[in-house]
């Protein structure tokens, strides 16, 4: 996977997307994982937070981008898009895989999502 785009400009209070694409197609019944934190080596999979529907979106195979619904502070941090592998596929114990990692900066006029 990587990140489309290098940096994203949004007003505090309106949404930003974190694009993220396949470089190649993922084994079938893959799940499409999103992680935030304040440190890039501890993230949390944001797909399973209470926020999940009211504050993020996309997350799926068809569309793997990343939707952050009415930007705050607080979704100030790291965000990684990844890909979770069927049990039964190859790439499932591939633990040598460098996801894209993105910085979200929050200010008071607008934020910027920047790639790593």
């Amino acid at each position: 996977m990587k990140v489309k785009e290098a940096s994203q400009r949004v007003i505090i209070g309106e949404g930003c997307t974190i694009e993220c694409e396949f470089l190649t197609s993922p084994p079938k019944d893959s799940v499409v994982v999103w992680s935030k934190g304040n440190d890039p080596n501890i993230l949390t999979n944001l797909n399973e937070t209470k926020d999940w529907t009211s504050k993020y979106g996309g997350s799926s195979l068809k569309f793997p981008s990343l939707n952050v619904f009415r930007v705050e502070e607080s979704d100030r941090g790291y965000y990684s898009c990844q890909i979770q592998y069927p049990e039964d596929s190859a790439e499932y114990e591939d633990t040598i895989l460098n996801w894209p990692i993105t910085f979200l900066h929050v200010s008071g006029v607008s934020n910027l999502c920047i790639s790593y």
